[in-house]
């Protein structure tokens, strides 16, 4: 059996259940990767369900996902394709049977870990993987260590480096726009890159889109990301901090 090491749960110290970033899927599930996870209402257990904008990925918590069949499991958090039964206290899916893309073993039912090692569905079959849930805590690109992406090949490699949606990304995939604040996002209800020019009055019309930002004084390799440092800003005013240069994520609290 894996072993699961965690970190302090997602979420405010309120208990309130809060939106957040996904990444750190493995290649199978790589869809995943920069998708945000809303608060969806809860389940007969009191925990909150989660579910990715604009798909059909939940995250959930089941304190036994076999029901009444033995053996009884281990309390986890599930992420899964099929969204659960909010009027069930076990099995939560009905299935009687523990089916999910990936669990982590819990006892704290109010959040899922921050960072763990969870059992995932990849290629070649189920292996630990550490995933990684950034909460957002406000902020944008401009600062004194980032700056915005202002061109198509650095939001492509950026992108790329954050291997959002699991894929890579050039130029020519770029949607552009008009409204502002000007510079590179990701629509993570549509998997899609946006560069917006800021030249209109319009605000961003999604909440779903993060805005990609690098550090200052960064040059730019638009062959490949490496020797950049990203970070991802979720709008409005929400910050989730990713730095792909070692593949790790941290979150940077706001000012």
């Amino acid at each position: 059996m894996a072993t699961t090491t965690t970190e302090p749960p997602v979420g405010g110290g309120d208990g309130e259940a809060k939106a957040f970033v996904l990444m750190g899927a493995c290649e199978r599930q790589a869809e995943i990767n920069g998708m945000t996870f809303r608060p969806d209402g809860k389940s007969a257990t009191g925990a909150p369900i989660y579910k990715a904008d604009g798909k059909d990925f939940y995250i959930y918590y089941d304190p036994d996902c076999n029901g009444d069949v033995g053996p009884n499991l281990k309390p986890m958090w599930i992420l899964d394709l099929k969204a659960p039964n909010r009027t069930r206290n076990v099995d939560l899916d009905g299935d009687r049977m523990c089916n999910y893309l990936a669990r982590v073993y819990s006892d704290d039912k109010s959040h899922p870990p921050e960072k763990a090692q969870w059992w995932a569905n990849c290629e070649g079959g189920f292996k630990e993987v550490s995933m990684s849930f950034h909460q957002f805590s406000g902020d944008t690109c401009e600062d004194p260590k980032h700056e915005s992406i202002l061109t198509a090949e650095d939001c492509a490699a950026a992108a790329t480096s954050l291997r959002l949606a699991g894929r890579s990304f050039d130029a020519s995939q770029m949607t552009t726009a008009d409204w502002g604040p000007k510079g590179c996002y990701w629509n993570s209800a549509e998997s899609t890159l946006i560069l917006t020019s800021g030249t209109s009055q319009a605000d961003s019309p999604s909440a779903s889109l993060m805005v990609l930002c690098k550090e200052r004084d960064t040059q730019a390799l638009t062959s490949s990301a490496v020797g950049y440092s990203w970070y991802a800003a979720l709008l409005p005013c929400a910050l989730a901090c990713l730095s792909s240069l070692s593949w790790a994520s941290h979150i940077v609290a706001a000012a």
